[in-house]
């Protein structure tokens, strides 16, 4: 066995392009606070207090800082004005926002998600909606932004290869999240961040190598002079991975080969109603993981097994809980 006979990858350390923090806030005014050391600058983080309930935040520098959504809630974008307040070269500054419970309160601890888009925002004219997008290409990730329009619209992606996760936010009203999933089927399936509900079958191909297709003035992603935001992920070999397992109601479950070592897994049972749920490389930081959070609710961090056990390994993942969020027969 010799490593020069292993393929180069794309991504050498995916901590170049991804990483998870974790941190416990103070109080009062040194809630505020700036968190650096990440091995590239930031363009989203999504942040989320564990100790207690509190929203689920995702601030992008396309939409620009102090601008939030929320996965678990159906509200329109958030100006705050104490929340994420700036992106750097090697992390990012937020405020003490007490209120929200998105990035700090008092002594309380938190995640934060973060992810690299590149390095310039660029008009993108491939679809018929013109969309501000940054997208990095090697680490297969971009964010897009665009106003709808009555009819069949579609947006530019810019990733060069279809994204097989795409999440959709409408801005500017009330409305459900809009996520697709490339699973390997005929058309994608589709869910929502904010519901338990059981993943659908979209009714044809929306998504190509340059485009995401929409369909007629629907709240959810394409509503006539709507501001929205998208968040496209294809996968890159060596680095990230989109797919999907069959349960087997077992303590010794399915083993998921991504092809690399995992650091951030989301995971969505497709044929019933069931939460999500997100594990990390951090927040238990070893082998079995099970402490997970649902992008559904405001609920604190949980750990009760056998619902989210998972082993991290050098080539996937395994599930070790037969809970049926994660593992459930069938």
């Amino acid at each position: 066995l010799c490593t020069t006979n292993l393929p180069t990858p794309t991504i050498a350390d995916g901590s170049t392009a991804f990483d998870v923090v974790l941190y416990t806030s103070s109080s009062g005014s040194g809630r505020t606070r700036t968190i650096s050391g990440l091995n590239f600058s930031p363009d989203l983080v999504w942040s989320k207090r564990r100790s207690a309930a509190g929203r689920h935040v995702i601030t992008d520098i396309v939409r620009g800082v102090n601008k939030e959504i929320f996965p678990n809630l159906t509200s329109a974008e958030r100006t705050s004005t104490d929340g994420l307040t700036a992106f750097t070269s090697d992390g990012y500054s937020s405020g003490p926002d007490n209120g929200a419970f998105g990035w700090s309160s008092d002594s309380a601890t938190f995640v934060n998600w973060a992810w690299d888009a590149g390095s310039s925002t660029v008009s993108n004219t491939d679809g018929s909606i013109t969309s501000s997008v940054r997208a990095n290409q090697t680490a297969g990730f971009s964010i897009c932004t665009y106003t709808g329009s009555t009819g069949n619209q579609s947006f530019g992606h810019g990733l060069n290869t279809a994204p097989k996760f795409i999440a959709i936010k409408n801005r500017s009203s009330s409305a459900n999240w809009f996520v697709m999933f490339d699973i390997g089927e005929t058309y994608y399936k589709y869910g929502h961040f904010n519901t338990t509900d059981a993943l659908a079958n979209a009714t044809a191909q929306p998504v190509s190598n340059t485009t995401v297709t929409l369909g007629n003035n629907n709240a959810w992603f394409g509503a006539n002079g709507d501001n929205y935001v998208a968040y496209c992920m294809s996968p890159v070999a060596g680095y990230s991975a989109v797919g999907s397992y069959t349960g087997n109601g077992s303590s010794d479950g399915p083993f998921v080969h991504t092809g690399f070592k995992v650091a951030f897994i989301l995971i969505k049972r497709s044929n019933s109603g069931s939460a999500w749920v997100i594990v990390d490389n951090k927040r238990d930081g070893y082998n079995e993981t099970y402490k997970w959070l649902e992008p559904n609710t405001n609920n604190a961090e949980q750990s009760v097994t056998p619902v989210a056990n998972v082993d991290f390994l050098s080539n996937g993942f395994k599930l070790r809980g037969n809970g049926a969020t994660t593992n459930a027969s069938g």
